[in-house]
């Protein structure tokens, strides 16, 4: 699996509004019903979201810590144990997030 970095999911996004009027497009199908959000915990909620609603077995997201800080790590705990479990791996600028989905999740789409 691939890692998604999220602020490059970001930049992609908001590029797109500017120069495409529809179909934003993103490397993963399933991110095309993503929209980024201010905060990140949210923006990360999202990607959850739309990953499972896809039928994604899992999902792989680098993030920074100048995007999430470690004091927010609980709270995408807490949003990430409603669709299964997360293992957060500390890098050199950030984290790598792996949400594996229980089998036949879908509980959210």
């Amino acid at each position: 699996m691939e890692p998604l970095c999220y602020e490059a999911l970001v930049q992609e996004f908001e590029s797109s509004l500017l120069t495409q009027l529809r179909g934003h497009r993103s490397t993963a199908a399933f991110m095309e019903m993503w929209v980024p959000d201010e905060d990140p915990v949210r923006g990360l909620l999202g990607m959850f979201e739309a990953a499972d609603s896809s039928g994604e077995k899992g999902l792989l997201v680098t993030v920074t810590r100048a995007t999430l800080s470690e004091a927010r790590l609980g709270e995408v705990r807490a949003l990430a144990a409603e669709f299964g479990d997360l293992t957060i791996t500390e890098t050199a600028d950030g984290y790598r997030l792996l949400l594996t989905y229980e089998a036949g999740s879908t509980s959210h789409g």
